[in-house]
């Protein structure tokens, strides 16, 4: 579906960026112009418009709506990626699902990349582990369904909603440059422990930013983004990242869960 920043999507939803995309779908980051007690951020989950994503689409809600629905005072609840809406979009290439989810932050493998592969302190997996386990008990014994896809990509960092107002800034000051945004533009800002000397990698962008950051002129604001990481940060990426004691996961994507009765 042709979809453009800073088009409304049913009347309510203003397009800031686009968070990502794939075989199925296409997620963008919008911004709630209504008052309705919805989150004032959602990531808007457009499907294509064929009839087989149709189908995969309306499985996945029937998934979202029980794990909303079920117990939201169970320990696991909070561990699960939550949708807020759901509605059809019309475009010159049919009629499409619509599904709105609370806003995330990056995966853990983008936490385990920025670490340059070298780990997470132990505590560290030990928090993250113990909130996807809690999870999976409120997936399995609450709502009776299989993920079936647990790995790094499908594990979400919760992010507040400066986190996201952040995001939206450095988009506005790429356009500001005439710049195209990096595809894996995001910082670590929100996990990564401020009280550790480690907190040098918050800095730390994919290697997409330092090549987009040699391909132009030099400009501070893209400048930052690599000179610190070649100046401070390399020759400190020895031991095991440490994240901050407050990180908070979510699980994601339900589209390949089944019922445990399947």
């Amino acid at each position: 579906m042709p979809v453009n920043i800073g088009d409304i999507l049913k009347g309510q939803y203003k397009v800031c960026r686009k968070l990502g995309w794939g075989h199925f779908s296409t997620v963008w980051l919008c911004k709630n112009l209504l008052d309705d007690g919805i989150p004032t951020y959602v990531a808007l989950k457009i499907c294509k418009s064929a009839q087989m994503f149709a189908v995969v689409a309306q499985d996945e809600i029937k998934l979202l709506r029980e794990t909303k629905s079920m117990d939201p005072t169970h320990i696991g609840y909070k561990h699960i990626v939550q949708m807020v809406d759901t509605f059809k979009l019309i475009s010159v290439n049919g009629i499409h699902t619509a599904i709105s989810m609370e806003i995330m932050g990056p995966s853990l493998l983008h936490l385990l990349i920025q670490s340059d592969f070298r780990g997470i302190h132990l505590n560290g997996v030990r928090r993250i582990i113990s909130q996807v386990l809690k999870g999976l008990i409120y997936l399995h014994d609450v709502c009776h369904i299989i993920h079936t896809d647990i790995k790094p990509e499908n594990i979400l960092i919760k992010v507040d909603e400066n986190y996201i107002k952040s995001i939206i800034g450095k988009t506005e000051r790429f356009a500001e440059l005439g710049l195209d945004m990096p595809r894996s533009y995001v910082a670590s800002d929100c996990w990564v422990d401020k009280d550790r000397d480690d907190d040098l990698d918050r800095d730390i962008l994919s290697k997409y930013e330092e090549q987009r950051g040699q391909s132009y002129p030099y400009d501070k604001f893209l400048g930052e983004l690599t000179d610190f990481r070649r100046r401070h940060a390399e020759p400190r990426l020895n031991a095991p990242m440490w994240v901050s004691p407050n990180i908070e996961i979510k699980i994601a994507d339900l589209g390949n869960a089944c019922w445990e009765e399947n």
